[in-house]
């Protein structure tokens, strides 16, 4: 299973995780006038996380294998 981590502003060196069985549901809680069409993605499991997006119906992922 890919995560994404992203550090929060108010405390640094803190992370928050969104799992890719997690992004369905994330997306879903967006309206969908706002809903991003595209997402770049770079970071380890970036497949399995893109996956995701595109399963949730995002139009497009540019996905980037870190090495």
């Amino acid at each position: 299973e890919g995560v994404l981590q992203f550090e929060q502003f108010y405390h640094i060196g803190y992370m928050d995780k969104i799992y890719s069985r997690q992004i369905p549901q994330f997306l879903s809680n967006i309206p969908s006038d706002s809903k991003p069409k595209l997402v770049f993605i770079n970071s380890c499991y970036s497949e399995l996380i893109g996956n995701a997006f595109i399963q949730s119906g995002l139009y497009f992922a540019v996905i980037v294998q870190s090495l």
